[in-house]
């Protein structure tokens, strides 16, 4: 599945998934009917108009069909003008001009009858059981839902139900929210903390994420991705930290942490020591183990490192605990004496 780029009102371009690109954004006076092909410039422009017209799909060999759908598709690339001649006449409500603003009637594009086809088709891909997820996911990325969020500035109600219908269903089959989370990190780190922290369900969105995620945009967002991740490691609640632990069961993530792992691995090393020392459930118990394994084999080096740091770190808080303990005992023994 290849994308075409189909450019209508208000400038939007559309990718509607097949193979065909053009150029120009021509308008055209007059109104198009049928379906039907379009005579081209160098450019891929339409310079006067002139549509020919093409049989019903139904009506040509099979062998043929695809060809002639594509022709058909070619016309998605042209913005037509649907208003004639007629030079400004976005609101043609006769006597709106008087009526208060609640009293007028919703504006109505005059080119939706054509425009609907559109949404339909867009409507029926995303619905249809046949569609290939992972390779719609190609072309259905955050700016594509963005320039659809963009149409909602339409006057007329009837595009508006059909956007809202349609990233509803995007969202139910492609978990767009997932983008839209990345996009927020990339804007601010700082809301890595606040997006993740919500659990288990969002952990399974966060490997969404990431799976969709550059090397590039990975690194923008992954310290305090990962102090987060720390945390939900670390958690006492098993599925929690469960889940957490699956996120190295993908392999574009392990990639990911695997180039960044001088980064990753000091973040999270206490965390993952923490869990085998005094973990209560086994299962988290046992992922962490091979976890742990994971990093040792990819650099024990820095394995080694991170483990000498974490010794004394450990070391110190457990001599100022035992001078905590020293001073609490003087005190206790002070007031006994002073008693």
């Amino acid at each position: 599945m290849v994308a075409i780029t189909a450019t209508y009102h208000r400038g939007i371009e559309i990718p509607v998934w097949f193979n065909v690109q053009c150029g120009g954004k021509p308008r055209l006076s007059g109104r198009t009917g049928e379906f039907g092909a379009a005579t081209s410039d160098d450019r891929g422009c339409l310079p006067s108009g002139t549509i020919e017209t093409l049989p019903m799909l139904k009506d040509v060999p099979v062998s043929e069909r695809q060809n002639l759908f594509l022709r058909k598709l070619q016309i998605c690339c042209f913005q037509l003008n649907f208003f004639g001649n007629t030079e400004n006449a976005s609101h043609e409500n006769t006597g709106s001009e008087n009526m208060e603003p609640e009293e007028e009637d919703p504006y109505l594009e005059p080119s939706w009858p054509h425009l609907q086809l559109v949404y339909e088709l867009l409507m029926r891909y995303v619905v249809s059981s046949d569609t290939d997820t992972k390779v719609a996911k190609r072309y259905v990325d955050h700016s594509f839902v963005l320039k659809l969020l963009d149409l909602f500035d339409s006057e007329d109600p009837r595009e508006r139900e059909y956007l809202k219908t349609i990233l509803h269903r995007i969202y139910g089959k492609f978990m767009q929210l997932s983008y839209c989370i990345t996009q927020f990190v990339e804007k601010d780190y700082k809301l890595a903390d606040t997006v993740i922290r919500e659990g288990s369900s969002l952990l399974g969105e966060l490997e969404e994420v990431l799976e969709a995620t550059q090397a590039a945009e990975f690194q923008r967002c992954m310290v305090p991705l990962f102090r987060q991740i720390a945390r939900c490691l670390s958690s006492s609640h098993f599925q929690v930290a469960e889940r957490a632990l699956f996120l190295w069961n993908n392999e574009h993530i392990v990639s990911l942490i695997a180039q960044n792992r001088n980064v990753i691995l000091p973040i999270i090393f206490e965390s993952l020591e923490k869990n085998i020392q005094s973990h209560w459930n086994q299962a988290v118990h046992g992922l962490t183990v091979n976890v742990r394994k994971m990093f040792l084999e990819m650099d024990t080096e820095l394995f080694e490192e991170c483990q000498r740091q974490y010794a004394e770190k450990e070391a110190k808080a457990k001599e100022l605990e035992e001078q905590r303990e020293l001073k609490w005992q003087r005190l206790a023994a002070a007031a006994t004496l002073g008693g």
